[in-house]
């Protein structure tokens, strides 16, 4: 009879046995019992959030040894040397985060009145702040560096808000919306997770797995966001984005399980955003996960759970500012993204040390792992 044990899916290495079929909180199967586990099917377990795995306990641990010994050792880049410790060095970095800050500060403000004391919203003031960070940055790529380095506040869910805003921000950009349909989309992101301010800390906080019943009261946040925009003074779609983004095209997300015509355009946009930045994020029980991983995953799970044609004018856009990253590999090699290819965005060309130049579509193996 084989042996089981039960895993941190941060702990997961290529190689493993899934001992137990896992599934996402909709009920959908994301590793079969018996399969062995990539980088690729590794990563498919993060995009879904699950955080413990069931595996079959590795040979070298079944008699002696208490604790795993793991092949794969992190490789640590001192930060001065890395790619987000030189944004940190760079004067245009020390510019928006005072910005950032100090808008942050005023939004959190803001809405903790809306909450507690049902004051009406000053939205002049948020798109004010908004604009502010935008004209911190010398572009949207730049935009983009900087949010990957600002990961360090405690207040996750008011800086998750912000960077969800400011990626609808760029969204409207790339969709081509007028200054006021712009600027409804940015409130969306801004807003679309104030129900969260109304349930218990120690929920919201908790590093650990979730009870059932934890779980089921985060899912009222959604419900609770709409309770709140739906008597001020704000576009309607802003209410319906707070109250649909889990909702999602397949019909297996939440508070409605409403399919893709049922679901408001704003919720389909923000529901990207909202996803993008919550997996590149640090969290209290995993670090971030390699922007380009995210994609990929998009790209191959995400086109009937997602709005095909958002999503892929999100991938576009998002993928091709990373053209001339240096990156990291599965195998350990650095090397260059000097082409995309469309139809797989994950599966750059890579420019290696000593002239070689390698088309990831051609090995199924091989992953981006991380920006260097």
């Amino acid at each position: 009879m084989k042996e089981l044990m039960k895993i941190k899916t941060s702990f997961a290495e290529p190689g493993m046995t899934i001992g137990k079929d896992v599934y996402s909180s909709s009920d959908y199967l994301i590793a079969g019992e018996g399969a062995v586990l990539t980088d690729r099917m590794i990563t498919r377990l993060k995009f879904y959030s699950v955080e413990e795995i069931i595996i079959v306990t590795p040979a070298n641990l079944r008699k002696k040894e208490k604790k795993p010994v793991y092949k794969n050792k992190p490789v640590i880049i001192p930060e001065a040397s890395s790619y987000v410790g030189r944004i940190k060095a760079s004067p245009e970095y020390r510019t928006f985060t005072t910005t950032f800050y100090s808008s942050f500060v005023s939004y959190k403000e803001q809405l903790n009145e809306v909450v507690q004391n049902k004051a009406p919203l000053n939205t002049e003031s948020m798109l004010a702040d908004v604009s502010k960070i935008f004209a911190a940055c010398k572009n949207p790529n730049s935009l983009l560096d900087m949010m990957m380095a600002i990961r360090n506040l405690d207040d996750a869910t008011y800086v998750h808000s912000m960077n969800v805003a400011l990626i609808c921000n760029l969204f409207a950009h790339w969709l081509k919306y007028d200054e006021e349909e712009t600027e409804a989309l940015t409130l969306a992101g801004l807003l679309h997770d104030i129900g969260k301010m109304m349930i218990p800390s120690s929920i919201i906080k908790k590093p650990g797995k979730l009870t059932d019943d934890e779980y089921r009261i985060i899912q009222e946040h959604p419900a609770l966001g709409y309770s709140i925009l739906k008597d001020q003074k704000v576009d309607p779609r802003i209410a319906k984005a707070a109250l649909q983004h889990h909702e999602r095209c397949d019909g297996k997300g939440y508070p409605n399980k409403l399919t893709a015509s049922e679901i408001e355009p704003f919720a389909k946009i923000v529901a990207i955003a909202d996803v993008y930045d919550a997996l590149t994020a640090n969290r209290v029980y995993r670090g971030p996960i390699c922007p380009l991983e995210v994609i990929g995953i998009f790209q191959t799970e995400g086109l009937t759970t997602y709005d095909p044609g958002y999503l892929m004018t999100f991938l576009d856009q998002i993928m091709y500012s990373y053209l001339n990253y240096t990156v990291k590999l599965s195998n350990g090699e650095t090397g260059r993204i000097i082409m995309m290819q469309r139809n797989q965005l994950d599966k750059p060309v890579i420019a290696l040390s000593g002239d070689r130049y390698i088309d990831l579509r051609d090995y199924p193996g091989l992953t981006i792992t991380g920006i260097v």
